[in-house]
C-alpha cells in the first residue's frame, strides 16, 4: 500500500508517534517514518495511543484530588477558594505562553495543498482483510 505524505493517515500517524515519544521522553524502537506494516500502524491509532490518553487522564485525576479535593479536606472551602486562585493564574499564565506559541508556529507554516486523500473507510477495510489473512502488507509513505 502507498500512501502520499500529506495523506490524513500519515499526519495521524507521525501525531500519534509524537504523542507517544513524548510521553515516553524518548522516540519510538519503530520507525514509522519510512514504511511501517498497516497492522502495527491500526494498533498505535486504536490501542497504544488511547491507552496513554486514559493513563494522562488518570494522572490529572490524581493530580486535581491532590491540589482540590485534599485542601477542600484539611482547610475546608476556604483552602479551595484560595487554592483555586493560585491555580486559575498559573493556568491563565501557561495558556498566555501556549497561546502565543501557537501564533508565532502558525506564522512559519506554510499553506499544504490539497492531495488526493484515501478514505479511512478503506484503510479499515485492508486491515480487515489483512487480519483475516494474517498477512500485514507494508504501507510506504511516497512524497506523491
Amino acid at each position: 500500500m502507498k500512501f502520499s505524505r500529506d495523506s490524513q493517515l500519515y499526519r495521524v500517524v507521525r501525531w500519534c508517534v509524537q504523542y507517544l515519544a513524548a510521553f515516553t521522553g524518548e522516540p519510538l524502537h519503530r520507525d514509522y517514518d519510512t514504511q511501517a506494516d498497516l497492522c502495527s500502524v491500526v494498533r498505535l491509532i486504536v490501542f497504544w495511543v488511547p491507552l496513554v490518553a486514559l493513563v494522562q487522564i488518570s494522572a490529572v485525576a490524581v493530580g486535581v484530588f491532590a491540589l482540590f479535593v485534599q485542601p477542600a479536606r484539611l482547610f475546608g472551602w476556604h483552602g479551595v477558594k484560595v487554592a483555586s486562585i493560585i491555580y486559575g493564574c498559573v493556568a491563565v499564565f501557561f495558556i498566555g505562553v501556549w497561546i502565543i506559541d501557537m501564533i508565532e508556529s502558525s506564522r512559519k507554516k506554510e499553506p499544504r495543498k490539497d492531495p488526493e486523500k484515501p478514505r479511512m473507510v478503506d484503510v479499515a477495510l485492508h486491515y480487515i482483510a489483512a487480519k483475516k489473512s494474517k498477512i500485514c502488507p507494508l504501507i510506504e509513505w511516497g512524497n506523491e
